[in-house]
């Protein structure tokens, strides 16, 4: 049996089309900020950092956006997850690391 890595929740919910995430926040009752979506993300990213180097890569480059994002900013905003293109960013990358995590690199 094959085991899901931890980042498959966080990154699949970062992928997702802006009204899906917005339901999700406004379900775990943090809405109207988006920001859990970046914390789900960052705190499981620091505890299992076992990454093929592709994956790696794109784990840097979610992360540095989520960076670049930081600070008091309208984009931590539901209202923003539909509207600002960092968002849409952020749902291609992950959208091209989330097969990665089905699929770990061999031993």
């Amino acid at each position: 049996m094959t085991s899901v890595h931890p980042l498959v929740g966080p990154v699949s919910r970062l992928a997702s089309p802006a009204a899906a995430q917005r339901s999700y926040l406004e379900s775990i009752g943090t809405a109207p900020s988006a920001d859990e979506l970046a914390l789900e993300f960052d705190d499981l990213r620091h505890r299992f950092g076992d990454f093929g180097a592709e994956a790696g890569v794109l784990i840097g480059r979610i992360d540095a956006l989520l960076d670049a994002m930081s600070g008091p900013n309208p984009v931590w905003r539901v209202d923003a997850l539909a509207t600002a293109p960092q968002w849409a960013e952020l749902r291609v990358l992950a959208a091209e690391l989330l097969p990665m995590l089905d699929d770990p690199p061999a031993d």
